[in-house]
């Protein structure tokens, strides 16, 4: 099973300039992905999982 699904999506101009602002040298889907993961952590991903599987 794959660990990562490519994924895209179209964000506002400004809000891109303020990621890449922030982001450093960091690339922008690292950044992103940190950021989606302080928002949904692991284990309350893997309980949508299973509830989804059930």
């Amino acid at each position: 099973m794959q660990k990562n699904k490519p994924t895209g999506f179209s964000l506002p101009s400004e809000l891109i300039r303020k990621i890449d602002a922030e982001r450093g040298d960091i690339p922008r889907s690292r950044y992103l992905l940190r950021i989606l993961e302080k928002v949904y952590p692991s284990s309350e991903i893997e309980k949508q999982e299973v509830a989804t599987v059930n």
